[in-house]
């Protein structure tokens, strides 16, 4: 009896065995396809970005404002917690890397693929531009393709419509307005309560 045990329990173990080796390479296979899915073409668009020339603190208060986080940082998560867990319930708006790759999209009229083909290509398009780690180059996108309320596409032309101001020359309070307006140009209005209490509250965590 026991030997038959044994024999069923080698068999089970070795059945595992191979059922973790073909997640394993399926697992490969699969990494492989989506990071290789980006066309040639995408990726030259995003590596001839030009980088805004903002100084390191307008750049920091940009970043903070799109993701509560004070770090030029974002942590890599594994493949497979990426598809099956983060790409479904992240706060994609906190994401840079979305955000940029999703704006260089619909730049390059993308979105007029099929629906499965631009999910696949909206993810491996996010992983390549994550991988490269240039969040300057990532914020510049973000902030140059974004609208801003009032028929205002791109943050240049947004400060000097509001505030009549070159980019360099706003104040921090200033950036985080066009920030937010950026974020949602129908839920903020500049110079309303809601938005000074916003800004406030948002440079107030920035400057702890």
């Amino acid at each position: 009896m026991n030997k038959i045990i044994n024999i069923i329990l080698k068999i089970i173990l070795r059945i595992l065995f191979c059922i973790i080796i073909l997640s394993i390479l399926l697992y490969v296979c699969l990494w492989i396809y989506v990071i290789n899915f980006t066309p040639k073409e995408y990726k030259n668009h995003y590596d001839n970005k030009i980088i805004i020339d903002l100084d390191e603190g307008q750049y920091e208060i940009i970043w903070f404002t799109l993701t509560r986080n004070n770090r030029y940082k974002v942590k890599w998560k594994p493949f497979i917690f990426d598809i099956f867990i983060e790409y479904y319930f992240r706060e994609d708006h906190k994401n840079v890397g979305y955000l940029a790759a999703n704006s260089m999209l619909f730049e390059l009229n993308a979105n007029n693929i099929p629906s499965m083909q631009w999910h696949i290509l909206n993810y491996s398009f996010t992983r390549y531009v994550e991988f490269d780690k240039n969040w300057k180059k990532c914020l510049s996108i973000i902030i140059t393709n974004g609208y801003y309320g009032n028929g205002v596409y791109g943050i240049i032309n947004a400060s000097e419509y509001y505030y009549n101001k070159k980019i360099n020359d706003v104040t921090e309070k200033e950036l985080i307005s066009l920030i937010l307006l950026n974020l949602g140009s129908n839920r903020f209005e500049i110079g309303s309560i809601i938005s000074e209490e916003t800004i406030n509250e948002i440079y107030n965590l920035f400057r702890k």
